[in-house]
């Protein structure tokens, strides 16, 4: 699509996409894509994948894109279009995960745990649900980890399960995903992370195949550095596989998403 001269270029567009730009440019530029029709079909389809996607239109749906976000304390109107892993939708409704959420009163939410807004389910391990979620103090999205509900019987596990996520969160390292704070919702354990978009190691083998050498070493690389910053606070990884390690889908770095 061809952009005219007084339209965003290119640039402008992947750095809106990664939220890296100027607080300087940012007034200019939501004025101008809240009022170029243009330019929002061009972000769109300069934006590609579907997750990508979600994130612009919930832009666009803001009053003021990025400056507007930061002044209201609802979550973005589209949100819910932000869905999570093929199938997630289905697993939640099936697997009774529902019935873990309380009331909300946005009507584009599932539900919520403590303060944050459920979007949706982004998927379910043996341990644990992890749900994208939306912070409203801060106007963010997070990363909600919540103990299995059949095992949260258990004094046992929800101690192991607290204990291991304050540990976590005391590991600061590039390749181990930040851990913001761990609570109780109906006295069963969760722990707030970063959310990050990407896919896990297993979703990229699953969709394309081997990987190449060069991005075997870089991973291997990264996880090992991860490894060896939990390794530094008494921390030992007891499940190092592909579905647990997260590839940032904006710079390709390979991220260690579970210490326990």
């Amino acid at each position: 699509m061809k952009i005219k001269s007084d339209c965003l270029s290119r640039q402008q567009m992947e750095n809106l996409i990664k939220n890296d730009f100027s607080n300087e440019t940012v007034p200019s530029l939501a004025e101008h894509l809240t009022s170029c029709k243009g330019c929002q079909k061009a972000i769109l389809e300069f934006a590609g994948s579907a997750e990508w996607r979600s994130d612009v239109e919930i832009a666009l749906h803001s009053s003021d894109t990025r400056s507007a976000a930061s002044l209201s304390s609802d979550p973005p109107k589209s949100a819910s279009i932000a869905s999570d892993g093929n199938g997630a939708d289905d697993l939640l409704r099936s697997s009774g995960l529902l019935g873990l959420l309380g009331p909300t009163d946005h009507p584009d939410m599932l539900g919520r745990i403590g303060s944050y807004e459920i979007v949706g389910l982004i998927g379910q391990g043996g341990m644990g649900a992890v749900f994208k979620a939306f912070d409203s103090g801060l106007h963010r999205f997070v990363a909600i980890k919540i103990l299995l509900p059949h095992l949260a019987v258990s004094g046992a596990a929800r101690e192991r399960f607290r204990r291991e996520g304050q540990a976590a969160a005391a590991v600061v390292n590039d390749h181990v995903l930040p851990i913001y704070f761990v609570d109780q919702w109906r006295n069963i354990p969760y722990l707030v992370m970063q959310y990050i978009r990407g896919a896990t190691v297993q979703q990229r083998l699953t969709s394309d195949g081997p990987l190449l050498v060069h991005e075997i070493l870089r991973i291997g690389l990264h996880v090992a550095k991860g490894l060896e910053a939990a390794h530094a606070q008494g921390l030992v990884h007891r499940d190092v596989k592909p579905s647990n390690i997260l590839l940032d889908g904006g710079v390709g770095r390979a991220i260690i998403l579970t210490l326990d």
